[in-house]
């Protein structure tokens, strides 16, 4: 698979020119608009703020972990992997830059939970492993024209060869749908934690937000160890 794959494709760690190019682009169109907490929260793309966009500048920025996948015939982005590593005496955070950028006064309710909901489940992975650096396997897009060829499974496995050589202690999973979740234990994760979907409850707001998620029950954290 990897070597027919690898005939076609060519893979290739994500710069900001990507991103500003057509990395964002594509997330937004292959990734937001599909997303299990996007469509459960009603939010409009207006709603959405750009924000899955930011966390993928920020991992393409800081972090060095993410991947872009191309057809070598035309040079075109079918695939993207955006990794984050996480280490224990970094304070600056995905969730904490998002904070940063948008104020209250210019999110949409909707985004603001969406976050949230990320914040509460991730929780002090830090803790719970013991650990001080992990890598969060993040968003997996594929063009819709190029699927169930295997990209997204190569493209795991060369996030795991970079989270070894980046000296993370464990891969991480965030999977919010019943999909993403057999996907992680089909290659052996272990779950950490759960949350029912219809049972959990945004603070600020009083509200549950993803009581009616057509299909989906839960969302689950997954890790693996992997030094």
């Amino acid at each position: 698979m990897a070597e027919a794959l690898t005939d076609k494709f060519e893979v290739k760690s994500l710069t900001m020119e990507d991103y500003e190019k057509e990395v964002a682009d594509f997330i937004q169109e292959f990734y937001t608009k599909g997303d299990v907490l996007f469509q459960a929260s009603n939010s409009t793309l207006e709603d959405e703020n750009g924000i899955y966009e930011f966390r993928a500048k920020v991992a393409i920025q800081h972090h060095g972990a993410s991947f872009g996948m191309y057809e070598k015939s035309t040079g075109k982005l079918v695939a993207v992997k955006v990794n984050f590593v996480h280490s224990k005496n970094c304070t600056s955070t995905p969730t904490s830059m998002l904070s940063e950028k948008y104020s209250s006064e210019n999110m949409s309710e909707n985004a603001e939970v969406v976050i949230r909901f990320v914040d509460v489940f991730l929780g002090d992975v830090f803790t719970e492993l013991q650990t001080d650096k992990y890598m969060e396997l993040g968003m997996t897009c594929v063009h819709r024209d190029f699927t169930k060829l295997g990209m997204a499974t190569y493209l795991g496995k060369l996030s795991e060869i970079r989270a070894k050589e980046l000296g993370c202690q464990y891969l991480v999973s965030f999977a919010t749908s019943a999909y993403s979740q057999k996907i992680c234990a089909k290659f052996g994760f272990t779950l950490l934690r759960e949350i029912v979907y219809a049972d959990y409850v945004d603070k600020p707001t009083g509200k549950k937000p993803f009581k009616s998620i057509p299909g989906q029950t839960h969302a689950r954290l997954f890790y693996q160890k992997i030094c």
